[in-house]
């Protein structure tokens, strides 16, 4: 991060550091900016200005990497880790989406790639020549931190490869459909010396009728680095600034 950080009040958001890495002083609270109705580049500004938020979550296949770009440009590179992710299955592939990645953000660097959407132990075998490209990039210093991340899977979780330096799962049974929820937790947790980082907290909101028991039992978990969390809107952004700030230690 920027030497500088935070430009703005620091009261308003928790800040850490994603184990494993040398990834500091992030918010508590990552911005998705995966979901359909997400709203473009300004909604980071104001979550980045007003609130704290300096982790921002995006893909490829989302079509949010060039809205990341014109944030950053405002807000200022180095102020702000970058988490993003690959679903390439080659070497060709791999490099394709890093370089698609860095231009369409105007990135000389990103924080943490993920290989995305790993559905058990095949996909790890599959995946292998992406895997090859991003540990390249990371020993050349284009890439801090690489990672994986699984809606459904606790077996992945369990065997992750050694390389693997951050995981980025769902914690919601709405999601996960090979293994239970306290599975996942089981399973993240024997990971804890590893990057962890919680999404679906909400399952895609179907359990956003249960907001303080869903945040609570995300936050609960002390060995979860920080929650991904899709927000839409300036006052959903609040919601979550503000309870991560007043409820995680």
């Amino acid at each position: 991060m920027g030497k500088n950080f935070p430009s703005y009040p620091e009261k308003k958001m928790k800040y850490t550091t994603i184990k494993n890495t040398r990834i500091q002083r992030v918010s508590r609270l990552c911005y998705g900016t995966g979901l359909s109705r997400y709203h473009g580049h300004r909604l980071l500004v104001t979550a980045y200005k007003k609130y704290g938020i300096n982790f921002w979550d995006t893909a490829d296949c989302y079509g949010t990497q060039k809205d990341v770009g014109k944030a950053l440009k405002e807000v200022g590179r180095d102020n702000v880790a970058i988490m993003t992710k690959i679903d390439s299955t080659t070497e060709t592939g791999a490099r394709n989406k890093i370089k698609i990645a860095l231009k369409e953000m105007k990135t000389k660097y990103l924080d943490i790639v993920l290989l995305h959407g790993i559905q058990g132990m095949a996909d790890f075998a599959r995946r292998k020549p992406a895997l090859k490209v991003l540990l390249n990039y990371k020993n050349k210093g284009i890439i801090k931190a690489v990672g994986f991340s699984t809606h459904s899977s606790p077996k992945a979780v369990l065997k992750a490869p050694k390389e693997i330096d951050v995981i980025l799962a769902s914690i919601s049974e709405a999601r996960i459909d090979r293994g239970t929820k306290e599975e996942m937790i089981a399973a993240l947790k024997s990971q804890k010396h590893k990057g962890i980082i919680a999404m679906k907290v909400f399952g895609a909101g179907k359990h956003i009728h249960e907001y303080k028991k869903r945040m609570n039992f995300a936050i609960k978990h002390k060995f979860i680095d920080a929650l991904n969390i899709g927000m839409t809107n300036e006052r959903e952004i609040k919601q979550n600034a503000n309870y991560i700030y007043k409820h995680y230690k």
